[in-house]
């Protein structure tokens, strides 16, 4: 048996003990409405105990006590997220270097040969032509300079990387409080909230399009509304596995059925297992996605490491990565 095979039948032994232990559920707003034809709302006319269903307060706790560690997993894939941006402008910074150097070194080893020769070249008659020539060169490199902003782009990406690798540092020292002395959700809440509002001050800018290929999700993903999507289409998953586990519950309870109603009744109870099984399956793996964009951070950031050391290809040819393989980081971004 698979760890998700295991973490499956805990979940339905988790479930079925609090719905026989619970005596007095309270009806949660997600619940079908009072008007719905559906079984999970139907009561029993025939004198039988009322029927009691699942809320999503239970379903969601019972998820929950297999992800403990959400929070922190939360906090985890943010500091990544900050490692991944202080290597892309720091990327971008060496990039705006280099390619400034290759237009102002020529500019200098210009302008320092043309003052040297001038004197030896002035008996020509060509001289005039060389000079001129030598110093259109200079002044073609410098506005080359001026109009690509390479100077203050170069300045802008050093601030940059220099903030990002501070909120690294601090939301790792945050992350081992969490870790070790932090339980309280309030507080864990009120952390991620000032690190939101930190990277909110914190003005990006365009980094330049080989680098971008180089970090094709840490580029265009806002991590805080990536993490509020993911935890807003759980809930919408919990609702629909709730609505779903309390109808199979529901059919499980009936006993007086006639022979046709019994395989209407077969056909939809297999598929609704077959939803259970899907949603079951859907809810592990975004309770498994942190651990997924994780990776995906940290692959970007080696792939970069190795590409850059061959930065002159790169600058001459760009550079082709791997897709994003996982479609719910794709469907999310």
């Amino acid at each position: 048996m698979d760890e998700d095979d295991l973490f499956s039948v805990r979940l339905d032994i988790s479930l079925n003990e609090l719905a026989l232990t619970r005596e007095n559920l309270v009806e949660h707003d997600f619940n079908y409405g009072s008007g719905s034809n559906s079984p999970a709302t139907l009561s029993n006319s025939s004198g039988e105990r009322q029927f009691r269903k699942l809320t999503y307060t239970d379903v969601a706790r019972t998820f929950s006590a297999y992800d403990s560690s959400k929070f922190y997993n939360e906090m985890r894939i943010i500091q990544t997220y900050f490692n991944g941006q202080k290597n892309l402008y720091n990327y971008s910074k060496n990039i705006t270097f280099r390619k400034l150097n290759m237009l102002m070194v020529p500019a200098f080893i210009l302008s320092a040969s043309g003052t040297i020769i001038v004197p030896f070249v002035m008996k020509f008659e060509w001289s005039a032509g060389l000079i001129s020539a030598i110093y259109a060169v200079i002044a073609f490199l410098l506005t080359l300079i001026h109009y690509f902003k390479l100077e203050s782009s170069y300045q802008q990406y050093s601030i940059l990387a220099d903030r990002y690798d501070k909120l690294n540092s601090s939301i790792e020292i945050a992350n081992n409080r969490i870790l070790f002395e932090y339980k309280d959700t309030v507080e864990e809440r009120a952390i991620r909230r000032d690190f939101e509002s930190k990277l909110a001050d914190v003005s990006n800018v365009i980094v330049p399009e080989d680098v971008k290929s180089l970090f094709p999700v840490i580029c265009n993903i806002n991590i805080f509304s990536f993490i509020r999507k993911i935890e807003n289409h759980k809930r919408i998953l919990y609702i629909e596995y709730m609505n779903t586990k309390n109808e199979i519950r529901y059919i499980q309870r009936k006993v007086s059925i006639t022979t046709t109603n019994k395989r209407n009744r077969d056909i939809k109870y297999q598929s609704l297992l077959d939803t259970e099984e899907r949603l079951k399956t859907e809810i592990i793996e975004y309770n498994n996605i942190y651990d997924s964009i994780d990776a995906e951070f940290s692959r970007e950031i080696r792939d970069a490491e190795r590409i850059m050391k061959k930065w002159f290809v790169v600058f001459c040819f760009g550079v082709n990565v791997e897709p994003i393989s996982n479609p719910i980081i794709q469907k999310f971004m």
